[in-house]
């Protein structure tokens, strides 16, 4: 959760002063309180950091026009929730992102059966 962003600010600040040249963070609920926005507006043009995703469970249209902000659709699994709870069904299975983390491992790393021989 990111209320005004400073912890985030800092943290960013610390990861390029020890020599980190892309910093892309993650936002579940996004709130940018205050004057964040504007802070993070500064930040990027100093360059401390290259993109922030958030997810739509919190809607800031003023982020949505920022070059530095990407919103991810988070629709459809809060209504796979939804309706998991309603039927007293697991909700775990949602939440654990293990398997989908394991299918684009293997999808980007070749089998044996697809490795291409070195050209001679």
């Amino acid at each position: 959760m990111l209320g005004t962003g400073g912890t985030l600010l800092k943290a960013m600040e610390f990861l390029k002063s020890q020599g980190a040249t892309k910093v892309i963070c993650a936002i579940s609920l996004p709130f940018f309180t205050g004057d964040a926005i504007k802070s993070f507006d500064e930040a990027y043009e100093k360059g401390l950091f290259y993109r922030i995703i958030g997810t739509n469970a919190v809607y800031h249209e003023d982020l949505l026009n920022r070059e530095w902000y990407i919103s991810t659709d988070v629709s459809g699994l809060f209504a796979n929730v939804i309706t998991r709870i309603h039927y007293n069904q697991s909700v775990g299975e949602l939440l654990d992102n293990r398997s989908i983390i394991e299918k684009v491992v293997k999808l980007s790393v070749p089998s044996e059966d697809n490795k291409q021989e070195p050209s001679k």
